[in-house]
């Protein structure tokens, strides 16, 4: 099957590779390399947009799905993060977009069947003949190069901002189902020069206490940490400027941040984050054949939950394993299948991940919530994955990387951590001070 994926970002070049190894001809669109074609590091004021946080049940599956690139992801620069008590592995990478990006740019490159397009886009879809009655059927796209290509299915992996729903609205598609949500944050984060020795403190942190959101992350050249309060908290307001920082940071040693961490100038704050999805499927026929989303053009969540690169993977596997099963050539069928089975395996992750937003940020909960690095089980606290029974781990990897995921957020929502961190009453103080 022809294959065009619009953009290149991680769920994106995820899609591509295990599309193109399973025998797909796989064409992708998106942007070029910025400075050159290496893997390595970027500045960025914005931590958590510029980070993936890579969790170990994805590296797992990348591991079996695609052992080249997940070596090149291991070994070119990202930051392994073992759990607390463990012996080294098994953890997390956190890695910046722009590497990880980079890495997977270079083994597209080399993948037989796959064809990079970089610095071209979409200007419009092309359209065949009718699959459904008043349904387009799209049959390639016209690139903003002014060159056709003609695919047997376009995917989407471009976001919540993609303009294909627009484009498909230009050839007569109904608009995609939507439903997003202001999650009612904003988000605080801030940069730190740190020592070479960071040992103590985790490099990868996400906490919770009285409706404050509070992440650290070892990112390219330095340390980061966020908070994520209430859009309408208007007494925090003041964590935009840096002075505010200046007084607050040694609140947050070193249960946060690694001891000798210097604050550097400059305040990221991002307001209004969206959560929500899209869906191709509308009253039970797809709003246009030939075309689908996957990753964040399907759905978005809380950022500092850190799953979207997971999610993202495991609908990509979703969409490589439907298509197998998919009868051949029939294109309403494939969407259909896809859609149905997007809503059994992954629909559950984005609901689980929309209750943990909607629930810590009522302003009730008084607890310290600890994203951990390791789920436990309450019998004997071997990890979840060690004890999976043969059967389920005969279960694809997409469901595998669901349903881990899953986990993982039910214990965000259900289990307290023992960090000793500040309350909202705490900064109030402290900037006050």
């Amino acid at each position: 099957m022809r294959v065009l994926v619009s953009g290149t970002g991680f769920t994106g070049l995820v899609a591509a590779l295990v599309l193109a190894a399973d025998g797909h001809d796989v064409t992708m669109l998106g942007h070029p390399l910025a400075g050159g074609g290496s893997p390595s590091g970027t500045e960025h004021l914005d931590p958590v947009g510029a980070s993936h946080v890579l969790l170990p049940e994805l590296l797992d599956v990348l591991a079996r799905e695609l052992p080249e690139p997940a070596r090149l992801l291991l070994f070119h620069g990202a930051q392994r993060v073992a759990p607390a008590g463990s012996d080294g592995a098994g953890g997390s990478l956190v890695i910046s977009r722009e590497r990880a990006r980079r890495i997977l740019l270079v083994a597209a490159s080399a993948a037989p069947g796959l064809t990079l397009r970089l610095d071209d886009g979409i200007e419009s879809l092309l359209t065949g003949r009718s699959r459904i009655a008043g349904r387009p059927h799209i049959s390639g796209v016209l690139t903003t190069r002014g060159e056709a290509v003609f695919a047997d299915l376009v995917v989407d992996s471009r976001g919540d901002g993609s303009p294909i729903p627009g484009l498909l609205s230009d050839v007569g598609a109904p608009r995609p189902g939507e439903e997003y949500q202001d999650s009612g944050h904003r988000l605080y984060s801030v940069r730190f020069r740190v020592p070479e020795a960071t040992a103590e403190a985790d490099p990868w942190t996400l906490t919770l206490r009285e409706g404050l959101w509070a992440a650290s992350l070892a990112s390219d050249g330095g340390w980061s940490l966020t908070l994520c309060t209430r859009d309408d908290d208007e007494p925090l307001y003041p964590l935009a400027g840096v002075a505010a920082w200046r007084r607050l940071v040694d609140l947050y040693r070193p249960s946060l941040l690694p001891r000798g961490a210097e604050l550097l100038s400059g305040v990221c704050t991002t307001l209004r984050a969206e959560s929500g999805w899209r869906r191709f499927v509308v009253g039970g026929e797809p709003i246009a054949t030939g075309v689908m989303a996957v990753g964040e053009a399907w759905a978005t969540c809380h950022p500092l939950l850190g799953i979207a690169p997971s999610l993202g993977t495991a609908q990509a596997l979703l969409l490589r394993d439907t298509l197998r099963t998919a009868p051949p050539g029939d294109a309403r069928a494939t969407a259909l299948l896809l859609d149905q089975a997007t809503a059994d395996v992954l629909l559950p992750v984005h609901q689980r991940a929309i209750g943990v937003e909607t629930r810590f940020y009522d302003g009730a909960e008084a607890q310290v919530r600890t994203w951990p690095e390791t789920i436990r089980c309450q019998d004997d606290g071997e990890s979840a994955l060690a004890v999976r029974t043969a059967a389920e781990r005969e279960q694809p990897n997409h469901i595998l990387l669901s349903r881990a995921l899953v986990r993982r957020l039910e214990a965000l929502q259900h289990s307290a951590g023992q960090r000793n961190l500040p309350s909202r009453r705490d900064l109030l103080q402290g900037l006050a001070g």
